[in-house]
């Protein structure tokens, strides 16, 4: 009797094992369904926790890849409804988001522009040839640009959470 039950303790497992992975394949493939009536930040909290538990999943790499391709394809569907939903914004609207997202981009051309300032003040000032005076001159340059640069990352967190409010609310 031992023997059996050590032997279905095993096979047991196995069965619950299978059975977690097709009812998340189910899973899947309903939230990956381009017809379903969830809203973004629905699909997109269901999601997080799936796509986590695929990671972590011990199966062969081919059935790894097929949930790989399901996790993908409710992406996809988050993609598409986020931009069912730019599309049915006004013009002006869209006009709005579009001037936000070209000062993003402006904002962030700006942030790399000052980090490659900073580097390369950083470079010249540790270099052997540089007088005391001369490094404090960099020390204080390189200051003045990382307030610089917090200033540009606040603005830049402040668009992006604008474009996010602009997205989410309008639509």
């Amino acid at each position: 009797m031992k023997i059996v039950y050590a032997a279905s303790k095993p096979l047991k497992k196995e069965q619950e094992k299978k059975a977690r992975i097709e009812a998340l394949r189910q899973e899947l493939e309903s939230l990956g369904s381009a017809n379903t009536k969830l809203e973004i930040e629905d699909i997109e909290r269901a999601l997080e926790p799936l796509a986590k538990e695929v990671a972590t999943l011990g199966v062969p790499r081919a059935e790894k890849q097929e949930f790989d391709k399901l996790v993908r394809n409710v992406r996809d569907v988050i993609v598409e409804k986020k931009d069912q939903k730019l599309l049915s914004l006004s013009e002006g609207d869209r006009e709005a988001i579009g001037k936000l997202k070209d000062l993003l981009k402006e904002k962030k051309l700006n942030r790399q522009t000052i980090k490659s300032q900073i580097d390369s003040w950083r470079k010249e000032s540790g270099s052997s040839g540089v007088s005391i005076g001369q490094a404090m001159q960099y020390n204080e340059m390189i200051e003045n640009e990382k307030q610089r640069l917090e200033k540009v990352e606040s603005g830049i967190d402040e668009i992006q959470a604008m474009i996010l409010s602009c997205s989410d609310n309008l639509g």
